[in-house]
C-alpha cells in the first residue's frame, strides 16, 4: 500500500509538472501569437493608410474633373438655349405677324358678310312684317265679322231664352195655382173629414159613457139589492135605513157640442185664467162576490189641463195656419204673448215639423200637413 501510495503521488508531482510546462508552453506560443498580430496589425494599417490616402488623391483629382465638365457642359448648354430662344422669338415674331395678317383679313372679310347677312335679313325682316301685318288686318277682319255674327246669335238667344222663360213662368204661375188650389180643395177635404171623424169619435164616446153610466145604475141597483137581501137574512127584517135608501139616480152629463173656437177666441182664453173642471165621481166596480156595502166609495177622476205652453203652441198653430205665414213680432203682437214664450212655442213646433222657418218668416210644413 505504501508503495502504490508513493508511486501515485510520484505520479501526481509528474503530471502537475507536465501541467506547469504545458502552461508554460501555451503562454509562450500566445505571447508570440500576440507578437505577431500587432505586427501584422500594424502593417494591415499602414497598408489601409496608404490605400485610403490614394483614394482621396483619386476621387478629389475625379471630382475635379467632372466639375470641369460640367462647367464646359453648362457653358455649351446656356450657349444653346440663347442661341434656342433667340430662334424661338424669331420664329414666334414671324407666325404672330402672319397670324395678325390672316386674322386682319379674316376680320374684313366677316365684316362684309355681316354686312351683307344685316342687309339681306333687314329686307327679309321689312317683307315679314308686311306679311304680318297684312295677316293681321285679315285676322282682325275675321275677327270683326265673328264678333258681330257672335254678338247678333246672342242677341237672338238671348230673346228666345227670354221668351221660352217668360213662358215656363207662365206655366210654373199657372201650374204653382193649380197646385195651391188643389192643396186648399184637399185640405179644405180633409179638414171637413176630419171634423166629421171628430164628430163620429166624440158621438161614440158619448155613447160608450152612456151605456157605462146605464152600467153603474144598474150595477148600484144590484148592490143595493144584494144589501137589502143580506140585511134580511142577518136580522130577519129590512133596516129601518134600508127603506129610507132609495136607489139614487145618476146625472148623466150633458151630450153637448162644444162651439168651435177661433184663433181670436183662443188667444183671449190664454190671457184669461183658466178654470177649473170640477171633478166627476165614479163608483169603483167590485164583483158580487166580493162586495162590502161599507167600503163602497167613489172614485174621484180629475180632468185633464191642457199647460199654457201647450195652449200657446196651439194658438201659434192656428195663426200661422190662417194666415200662411208670419214673422215673430207679428206672432207676438197679434197673440199678445212675449218673445220669450213666442220663441219656445215656434221652436217646439219646429222641432215636431209641423212648421218651417225660411228668411225669419215662419209657415206651415206642407209636408207635415198632407
Amino acid at each position: 500500500m505504501a508503495a502504490l501510495r508513493e508511486q501515485w503521488q510520484a505520479q501526481r508531482l509528474q503530471r502537475q509538472q507536465a501541467i506547469v510546462e504545458r502552461q508554460q508552453t501555451v503562454k509562450a506560443s500566445l505571447a508570440t501569437l500576440h507578437q505577431q498580430r500587432q505586427h501584422q496589425a500594424m502593417a494591415t494599417r499602414e497598408q489601409l493608410e496608404q490605400h485610403h490616402a490614394a483614394v482621396q488623391a483619386e476621387t478629389s483629382l475625379w471630382l475635379t474633373q467632372v466639375h470641369q465638365a460640367r462647367l464646359v457642359q453648362a457653358q455649351q448648354m446656356a450657349q444653346d438655349l440663347n442661341n434656342y430662344c433667340r430662334k424661338l422669338q424669331a420664329e414666334t415674331a414671324h407666325f404672330l405677324a402672319v397670324t395678325a395678317d390672316v386674322r386682319s383679313q379674316v376680320a374684313i372679310e366677316l365684316h362684309l358678310d355681316l354686312t351683307q347677312f344685316h342687309r339681306a335679313l333687314q329686307a327679309l325682316v321689312k317683307e315679314m312684317r308686311l306679311d304680318l301685318q297684312q295677316q293681321l288686318q285679315v285676322m282682325q277682319a275675321d275677327v270683326a265679322q265673328s264678333l258681330s255674327e257672335h254678338h247678333d246669335a246672342r242677341l237672338q238667344m238671348g230673346e228666345q231664352t227670354r221668351a221660352e222663360l217668360a213662358r215656363y213662368l207662365a206655366s210654373l204661375q199657372s201650374e204653382i195655382r193649380t197646385y195651391l188650389a188643389a192643396l186648399a180643395q184637399t185640405r179644405q177635404i180633409q179638414a171637413v173629414e176630419l171634423r166629421h171623424q171628430l164628430s163620429q169619435d166624440r158621438r161614440t164616446n158619448i155613447e160608450t159613457v152612456n151605456a157605462m153610466f146605464e152600467q153603474l145604475v144598474n150595477f148600484r141597483q144590484e148592490l143595493m139589492d144584494y144589501r137589502r137581501g143580506l140585511t134580511q137574512g142577518v136580522w130577519g127584517e129590512a133596516h129601518p135605513t134600508d127603506q129610507a135608501a132609495a136607489p139614487a139616480s145618476v146625472a148623466l152629463p150633458k151630450t153637448t157640442t162644444a162651439p168651435r173656437v177661433n184663433s181670436a177666441a183662443k188667444t183671449q182664453s190664454l190671457t184669461a185664467p183658466q178654470r177649473e173642471k170640477p171633478p166627476v165621481s165614479v163608483p169603483a166596480v167590485v164583483p158580487h162576490s166580493k162586495v162590502n156595502p161599507e167600503a163602497v166609495k167613489p172614485v174621484v177622476v180629475q180632468p185633464v189641463k191642457a199647460s199654457r205652453t201647450e195652449l200657446i203652441e196651439e194658438a201659434v198653430y192656428q195663426y200661422l195656419h190662417a194666415n200662411t205665414a208670419a214673422k215673430l213680432t207679428e206672432i207676438e203682437s197679434t197673440l199678445e204673448i212675449n218673445r220669450f214664450q213666442a220663441v219656445e212655442a215656434l221652436r217646439s213646433l219646429i222641432q215636431k215639423s209641423l212648421i218651417v222657418q225660411r228668411d225669419r218668416v215662419y209657415r206651415i210644413n206642407e209636408e207635415a200637413v198632407l
